[in-house]
């Protein structure tokens, strides 16, 4: 299922264009779909499956369990939890109602962006 990588990847350069133009809300929904849908990709390439819901911390416990801290994956997760909520938010706002979020919320989208890459990377070395 390599095309879930593929579209993550996609996502998180959709949320860079977003940021560059002032589009706050689409980095949140970008980024949201970014670390969904890698983490349905990892889960996939360990047991061939992932769990069919949208939640960044469901599909997250999944995978701690697998993988206990390899790669300090559940640090990661209980360091940037506020945020990894705030993204769920914002893909259940993006739908539903006109969330506002700020530059502020946007860098920090991104940021843990990046570091959750350089944690995937780990995983898959």
């Amino acid at each position: 299922m390599s095309f879930l990588s593929q579209r993550a990847e996609e996502f998180l350069e959709q949320a860079r264009f977003a940021y560059e133009r002032g589009y706050y809300d689409l980095v949140m929904f970008n980024v949201e779909q970014f670390i969904q849908l890698k983490l349905k990709s990892l889960l996939y390439n360990l047991v061939g499956d992932y769990p069919h819901t949208h939640r960044l911390t469901q599909l997250f416990m999944e995978l701690t369990k697998m993988l206990n801290n390899k790669c300090s994956l559940n640090d990661f997760y209980v360091r940037n939890r506020e945020v990894i909520l705030l993204l769920e938010f914002a893909y259940i706002a993006s739908r539903y109602m006109p969330p506002r979020f700020s530059k502020d919320d946007a860098e920090r989208a991104l940021n843990i962006a990046r570091e959750f890459n350089e944690v995937v990377k780990c995983l898959l070395s």
